[in-house]
């Protein structure tokens, strides 16, 4: 557990064998919740996509390669929140600080878009009932729906024929002449007949069309996993707001667990590895002042006095306070000019 601690919280080996075995134990602990923070968030993630797809087999790899990203984000956040090397480390430091509260905020919304799921398959049975319930009330409304755009439809017809049998009561009240009387009667009524079975016509196409429709819309909304719609259905289940808090403090303590572990006082590996990169950072500097003098006497005859402003360079936490002494150098303008 403690190689896989190395490789999952990038730690120095070196390092965390100079540590105690209490500390190697909390870092081994934190590994294993780290790991079952993951496992969580790959059945959390498997089971959105069975409810987004409805297919095991399918469900697999999508939960598998978002797993790997939430992962990726899960492990950079951790291992980026930290403060300059060489400054005194804190919680408080750790915690009021820009960056960190960024990530803390990240990890944060992680959390939350990984609970749910799970927190509806917890409460699935009470959901699935409220789901099936809301599919009842789609099906009516497009049921109702698909009817009005019917009866829209068979208006027109139903409104010419309507008209038709008006014209025949004025003519039956008005022509005087039965003769032509009966004949305006019948054209209209031949008019009627065909408006009527063109409208018996048009139904029964429409009515086939629509049972078909219904029948094809209430399979589909059947096997419809609506994993938002469900998720909605969530934050009105009883207790759902306690479990979500449970699983979300369970999620998020993982980020603490580990600052603690890291940064704690009372654990060294912190220590360690900040004194090391003191030294490497200190070493290099004065290296670099070194090589950077050496080249300008070489190449340029330049000799380059530095005298740092602080006791600790190149951190510069401690300002020298001292009376500024002037020096006579030589022109450094003229001096290359000479070079030429």
């Amino acid at each position: 557990m403690e190689r896989l601690a190395t490789l999952l919280f990038g730690l120095d080996t070196k390092h965390l064998l100079r540590c105690s075995s209490g500390e190697r134990s909390a870092y081994a602990k934190a590994t294993f919740y780290f790991i079952l923070v993951i496992s969580a968030s790959f059945l959390s993630l498997y089971y959105f996509f069975y409810l987004l797809s409805l297919d095991y087999a399918l469900s697999l790899p999508l939960a598998g390669v978002l797993t790997f990203v939430f992962f990726s984000i899960i492990r950079f956040t951790l291992l980026t929140i930290q403060l300059p090397i060489g400054e005194v480390v804190t919680m408080k430091k750790l915690i009021v600080n820009g960056a960190n509260i960024f990530r803390i905020v990240l990890f944060m919304l992680l959390v939350f878009t990984l609970i749910v799921p799970i927190s509806a398959f917890v409460f699935r049975q009470s959901i699935s009932q409220d789901l099936q319930g809301y599919k009842n009330q789609v099906y009516v409304n497009f049921a109702q729906s698909k009817q009005r755009m019917t009866d829209q439809q068979l208006g027109s017809i139903s409104m010419l024929i309507e008209k038709k049998e008006s014209e025949q009561k004025i003519i039956f009240n008005t022509e005087k002449n039965v003769r032509i009387q009966q004949f305006k009667i019948r054209h209209i009524h031949k008019q009627i007949d065909v408006l009527e079975k063109k409208l018996s016509v048009k139904k029964a196409l429409l009515v086939k069309n629509n049972r078909h429709l219904l029948a094809h819309f209430r399979k589909e909304l059947k096997h419809a996993g609506m994993p938002f719609k469900r998720f909605e259905l969530l934050f009105h289940q009883p207790n759902s707001g306690l479990v979500l808090f449970l699983l979300f403090a369970l999620f998020f303590s993982l980020l603490p667990a580990y600052m603690y572990v890291r940064y704690a006082t009372s654990y060294l590996y912190g220590k360690y590895f900040g004194d090391e990169m003191v030294l490497v950072i200190a070493a290099e500097y004065s290296k670099m002042k070194k090589d950077c003098a050496e080249y300008l006497l070489q190449n340029y005859n330049y000799s380059l006095s530095h005298e740092s402003l602080y006791e600790d360079p190149p951190f510069n936490r401690t300002r020298i306070f001292k009376t500024p002494t002037k020096r006579t150098t030589i022109k450094l303008f003229d001096h290359f000019e000479q070079l030429q």
